[in-house]
């Protein structure tokens, strides 16, 4: 969830970068960001943006330059890779309307998390590396014993 500061200005309401970027961490549930944070992440990529462009990159590289300031250290959500073996292996088990309340319940379990402590999902490696495919196999194996435990 993400922490609302009720002070957000007009300004704020209006950049594509702070819009983007709380929308983006809503959606794949990333936990305990604040609008401050929010704000500054938003004002660096403007200013990538900027630089970039002052410095003769054409608008498409400056996008890509600014995007990737913004979304730094945010590549993958725990909820978002749980839904993904919901979807991939679970999908007999678990009905699509249920997956975002099972994923959001199932990341809170302490086992779920203790899988997920072994992983740096925001490592720049995470998916070529295979790493990503360990994390699948070994959330695939947890989920199946948690729904076993409690006949789903």
């Amino acid at each position: 969830m993400i922490m609302t500061d009720y002070n957000v200005t007009r300004e704020e309401e209006l950049s594509f970068y702070f819009l983007y970027l709380k929308n983006y961490l809503a959606s794949y549930q990333f936990v305990g960001i604040t609008d401050t944070f929010i704000k500054a992440r938003a004002e660096l990529a403007e200013e990538t943006y900027e630089n970039a462009r002052r410095n003769g990159a054409e608008v498409d590289e400056a996008h890509e330059m600014s995007m990737a300031a913004l979304l730094d250290g945010f590549r993958y959500s725990d909820y978002e890779i749980i839904m993904d073996v919901l979807e991939e292996e679970f999908a007999d088990e678990v009905s699509k309307e249920l997956r975002p309340f099972m994923a959001t319940h199932l990341q809170s379990l302490g086992i779920v998390e203790d899988v997920f402590e072994g992983y740096d999902v925001q490592e720049n490696t995470f998916i070529s590396s295979g790493k990503y495919d360990d994390l699948r196999c070994e959330l695939t194996g947890v989920i199946s014993i948690i729904f076993s435990e409690y006949g789903l």
